[in-house]
């Protein structure tokens, strides 16, 4: 027997309403104050996957690429760059990805050369800043130093031609600072809706040009590499370097020792015992507080009529939330990690995004080479003083170091004639020190350690 049409209308308006009381719910609970994180979750996987407006019934009119591309039109603008970040072209979109697997897919070698050149990058630029002045007295900034510093080993790791290059040490270290300052400078610009910048991405491109000849608009490799590296370097030195000098005394300094003289999977898991962590360990509470991306931006349409908006999740917020991660969820507490995570954090963590785009050098990749410069760098400087600028308070109050780039402009390091640092002079050429001349009168000799003898 047939229902009569108003009792299937009838029927189908309770399921409809049924289903969305249950999503109303839903929605609710999650979005209880006691629970307020599992909402923010629940939102970051939906944006992330692409489904948050096919759940909400309204329809998806963009697809990934162009939801992602569409919120990077700053740095599309800014830098005229094309890349797996700016483009709606999935073949583009592919060829990226490959390519950037095939260079980030090292021997141990390699990890080994890395080690060697991250040494001899921060030794070098201090053995010239002081070969600039005109007392033993030396400060530098710490932020320059740090970004000259990956730079240097981005590079010479990404691209295989940038190691025919023939500029002076010296002259090249300019260079390097000049464009790790500029492609910052030009970042804050594309900021402050797309100011005119064109003036100063020519000199950047005209520098690149010097030490990268040969390599077709390095600036698509470059920026995705180097500018999210250099500031999750530079909170792990501040970290782990000056934060708790007892602890690296006591523990850090040995255990990044170990992964410079073996750069290792098997090193990166060993658990130090005495400490009670690995150095997987402290990378990822290193990524916790300090995500490469504090947030992920993505469009969204409604409609056909309707002009995208920019919708963002905010890695942050969820890195810090005490509800996950515990009434310490501030502290830098790398211990943390041995217990193994929660379902909860485990879906709240995603230093490396989540779901469609997920970045390739997740893996093992970017937490190997995050602990080795933090490592190289930390040593490389383990006798200089810390002159601080506003984030001494925090700092201090064992708050989280800002992670607004501009707050730690004010930070440099000083050495002074009872503490100078003394420089490595004899290295391999396996670390592409063949041009090396910076044996300094002043300073003493000792040679470059480890794997580079």
């Amino acid at each position: 027997m047939t229902l009569p049409i108003t009792q299937l209308y009838a029927g189908a308006f309770t399921v409809a309403v049924g289903i969305a009381l249950v999503r109303y719910l839903t929605y609710s609970r999650l979005s209880n104050t006691k629970q307020p994180y599992l909402a923010k979750i629940m939102h970051s996987d939906n944006i992330l996957s692409g489904s948050f407006l096919k759940e909400s019934g309204t329809g998806h009119q963009l697809t990934p690429l162009e939801s992602r591309a569409l919120s990077n039109l700053r740095l599309a603008a800014t830098f005229d760059i094309c890349n797996s970040f700016t483009t709606t072209e999935e073949n583009i979109h592919r060829e990226f990805r490959q390519q950037a697997a095939q260079r980030l897919n090292l021997t141990e070698s390699e990890w080994k050369a890395i080690v060697c050149k991250a040494q001899l990058a921060i030794s070098s630029y201090l053995q010239i800043s002081l070969q600039q002045t005109n007392s033993l007295y030396l400060k530098v900034s710490l932020p320059s130093m740090v970004r000259v510093v990956v730079l240097k080993v981005v590079l010479s790791t990404m691209f295989d031609e940038y190691q025919t290059h023939s500029l002076p040490t010296d002259q090249e270290y300019r260079v390097l600072d000049q464009v790790a300052d500029m492609i910052n400078k030009l970042w804050i610009l594309s900021k402050q809706g797309f100011p005119d910048s064109e003036s100063l991405l020519n000199q950047l491109n005209a520098l690149l040009n010097c030490l990268l000849p040969e390599v077709y608009y390095p600036l698509n490799i470059i920026l995705p590499s180097f500018e999210t590296m250099w500031r999750v370097t530079m909170r792990g030195v501040m970290e782990l370097r000056f934060r708790d000098c007892e602890t690296w005394n006591s523990h850090y300094q040995r255990m990044f020792k170990d992964i410079l003289n073996n750069p290792s999977l098997h090193t990166m898991k060993k658990l130090d015992r005495e400490y009670g962590a690995s150095m997987n360990d402290i990378v990822n509470e290193i990524l916790r507080l300090y995500p490469p991306t504090r947030r992920i931006h993505r469009a969204i349409s409604a409609s056909d009529s309707c002009s995208p908006v920019i919708t963002s999740v905010d890695i942050d917020s969820l890195h810090r939330d005490p509800d996950i991660w515990g009434k310490d969820s501030l502290c830098f507490r790398p211990s943390r990690w041995r217990s193994g995570l929660s379902e909860t954090q485990n879906a709240a963590f995603f230093p490396f995004g989540k779901k469609i785009f997920v970045c390739p050098a997740k893996p093992s990749f970017a937490p190997r080479m995050l602990a080795i410069l933090v490592g190289a760098i930390s040593i490389g400087i383990e006798q200089a003083n810390l002159e601080w600028g506003q984030e001494r308070n925090s700092f201090v109050e064992k708050q989280p170091i800002s992670n607004r780039r501009e707050d730690l402009d004010a930070l440099s390091i000083s050495y002074r004639q009872s503490n100078l640092p003394t420089f490595f002079t004899k290295v391999s050429t396996v670390a592409d020190t063949s041009k090396l001349q910076l044996d300094n009168p002043q300073v003493g000799e000792i040679t470059l350690k480890n794997n580079c003898q």
